[in-house]
């Protein structure tokens, strides 16, 4: 049995006495692929085994909620996918099909796509979501990923 640890590093604040709100890192490991993150401020989501590649069969998926928050960002920091040719003609079709990484705002499951690889080219960007809850999978034929993922807080009066 293979267990390959996921690297979740939050960064979470709280309030002080003198109305200062220290920042703090807390660092675990989750032996499992994907799962649920709640509260967390800023988590940096490695595949597992990373840079290593992970197992070909396996599909992970993150939820994140943060119930004071009103949007995420997602930047996709590195990420590779499998590329295997037999041949020319093979190599060909390979260089026309995309592989991508999905969130998904779950309180509408409006699909936003985040980051794109052909077998030239990587499109990596800075994706914004406005949702409490959000979940990110994988799609198929990922070798690695690493991203981060940060919520942003509601801004209200008693913010100021």
């Amino acid at each position: 049995m293979k267990i390959s640890p996921l690297l979740v590093t939050a960064v979470v604040g709280k309030p002080s006495e003198e109305g200062i709100a220290p920042r703090f890192s807390v660092s675990r490991t989750i032996e499992e692929c994907g799962g649920s993150l709640i509260g967390e401020t800023e988590v940096d989501i490695q595949s597992p085994g990373f840079p290593g590649v992970y197992g070909s069969v396996l599909s992970c998926a993150w939820v994140v909620q943060h119930d004071c928050a009103e949007s995420f960002t997602i930047t996709p920091r590195s990420f590779s996918i499998e590329y295997e040719s037999k041949n020319e003609q093979e190599k060909t079709l390979e260089t026309q099909k995309k592989f991508f990484l999905t969130a998904v705002q779950t309180a509408v499951q409006t699909a936003v796509q985040i980051a794109v690889q052909t077998a030239v080219q990587t499109a990596v960007r800075t994706t914004v979501l406005t949702a409490v809850q959000i979940a990110v999978q994988t799609a198929r034929a990922f070798r690695n990923l690493d991203f981060i993922l940060r919520s942003l807080k509601r801004t209200t009066f008693f913010d100021m």
